[in-house]
């Protein structure tokens, strides 16, 4: 005989009951840090004060915890107090989670709410350099060009701002693109030309040109770039380059004039040294090759 057949659809009342009781699960894990953290009817100072204690105290997560909650709290308020408020909680949380939680995607999510709530203000210039920061610290370099070029185009009346657009030309360079490193090196020499990064950047240009093996192009850089600087040690090194590309172009006397006019000076003699024996080496085998050719 058969029995009744019991509806699957329908779940049994104590089922219903458990599963009630794990829905309220989380609500009563927030309750209970909440609780555990004090953050009930407090201002958003004592808030902000209350979450540097409790990270002084290695409760990331808790502080973390209380920042989302001031931030949320502050999401529909008015007003420039409110508004600074809100961003100096945000600015906390990216910090604890990046250098404490070693969280640097939540990090970065953080520090771009930041850069959307207030483009332009301190706290968005402080949050870009941070992402960029964060980028190169995670190897991506694409990322933090991203970053520069928006401080750059973003704060280009700020001081020390060429600080970036250096950076733009050494991450093109890191990344092989000479082209674009030269570009971005001409960009700072244009419009920020008594920058205290405009010596190097002569130097980082004749480089690139090194790097492709345009030797002319790079020897009139080197040139130039030791002529316009005050710096003795960048002068030296730039009028060792200058040796190197002379003898690449095969004009072994003027390098060795180059190299002997270096080696007072330069802070790595033995490099200097080995440099002018490889090159009167080779001068000797030229020699010979061309007495066997008169011959």
């Amino acid at each position: 005989m058969i029995g009744p057949v019991r509806d699957s659809s329908r779940k049994s009342p104590n089922r219903l009951v458990l599963l009630g009781r794990l829905a309220l699960i989380p609500m009563l894990a927030t309750f209970l840090m909440a609780s555990a953290i004090g953050c009930n009817d407090r201002g958003p100072e004592a808030s902000l004060h209350r979450a540097d204690e409790l990270a002084f105290q290695g409760r990331y997560e808790e502080a973390v915890f209380l920042l989302d909650e001031m931030i949320a709290s502050l999401r529909n308020a008015r007003g420039k107090e409110a508004e600074a408020l809100r961003l100096e909680a945000i600015a906390k949380a990216a910090r604890y989670v990046h250098l404490f939680q070693r969280r640097p995607e939540q990090a970065l999510s953080y520090y771009r709410r930041i850069a959307e709530l207030s483009p332009g203000s301190d706290e968005a210039f402080d949050a870009r350099q941070r992402m960029a920061k964060i980028h190169l610290e995670s190897n991506d370099r694409p990322a933090a060009i991203s970053q520069y070029q928006a401080l750059v185009a973003g704060f280009s009346s700020r001081e020390n701002v060429d600080q970036f657009q250096y950076a733009l030309a050494r991450s093109y360079f890191a990344m092989g693109d000479m082209e674009q490193s030269r570009t971005e090196g001409r960009y700072l020499l244009r419009h920020w030309p008594d920058s205290d990064y405009a010596d190097r950047v002569r130097m980082l240009i004749a480089t690139t040109h090194q790097v492709q093996g345009q030797m002319e192009e790079a020897l009139e850089a080197f040139k130039s770039a030791r002529e316009k600087t005050d710096d003795a040690d960048l002068e030296v090194r730039a009028l060792f380059e200058e040796a190197g590309c002379l003898a690449s172009l095969e004009r072994e006397e003027e390098a060795m004039a180059a190299y002997t006019k270096a080696l007072g000076t330069h802070p790595e003699p033995r490099l200097v040294r080995m440099r002018m024996k490889m090159l009167e080496e080779r001068m000797s085998r030229r020699g010979v090759e061309n007495l066997g050719t008169v011959w």
